[in-house]
């Protein structure tokens, strides 16, 4: 069934899929899957980074987490490790 995988309290959730931040209709949470900054993550009241595992995906995930941590954003390490 559609949306089963997902949370009853999430299905009714929207996710937004766009190149540039401006085109977002609402600025709650920001999903960055790529290795860098997005431009205007400032406007977003939340920025949350996917790393891979893979060592080049990790040193440029430690440069966005220097460049939020150099500017005074309140940092929150979760760490997720798929099933082996």
């Amino acid at each position: 069934a559609l949306g089963a995988e997902v949370p009853a309290r999430l299905r009714d959730t929207p996710v937004w899929l766009v190149e540039q931040v401006e085109q977002a209709p609402h600025h709650d949470a920001l999903v960055n899957l790529g290795d860098d900054l997005v431009p205007g993550f400032e406007s977003f009241d939340k920025v949350i980074e996917i790393v891979p595992d893979d060592e080049a995906s990790r040193q440029a995930a430690r440069r966005r987490w220097k460049h939020y941590a150099e500017r005074g954003y309140a940092l929150k390490r979760h760490e997720a490790k798929a099933p082996s």
